[in-house]
């Protein structure tokens, strides 16, 4: 059951974000040189950063410490929501 549901996360991030990271150049070229660090409990899967990497062909990385990077990454959010109006939806 729970390696169905990796499956599944895998495929719906393969499938639903690569066509929009072609998009925009510049964001496109950011990516491709820095990579895109997994956060939260899906980072903790293993391999699941070097699966994507070799399926996506962008480096994929994990956070230093994934659970705490989110929270930390709310409060930024929370403390500056005039800046993050978008994520207030």
């Amino acid at each position: 059951m729970f390696l169905n549901v990796v499956v599944l996360l895998y495929h719906y991030i393969v499938d639903k974000y690569h066509h929009r990271l072609l998009l925009k150049e510049q964001l496109y070229a950011d990516i491709v040189l820095n990579g895109i660090y997994l956060a939260g409990g899906g980072a903790l899967l293993r391999g699941l950063d070097k699966r994507l990497t070799d399926k996506i062909n962008i480096p994929f990385h994990i956070a230093e410490d994934p659970l705490l990077s989110v929270a930390k990454g709310t409060g930024i959010a929370l403390k500056n929501v005039d800046r993050f109006s978008f994520l207030m939806r």
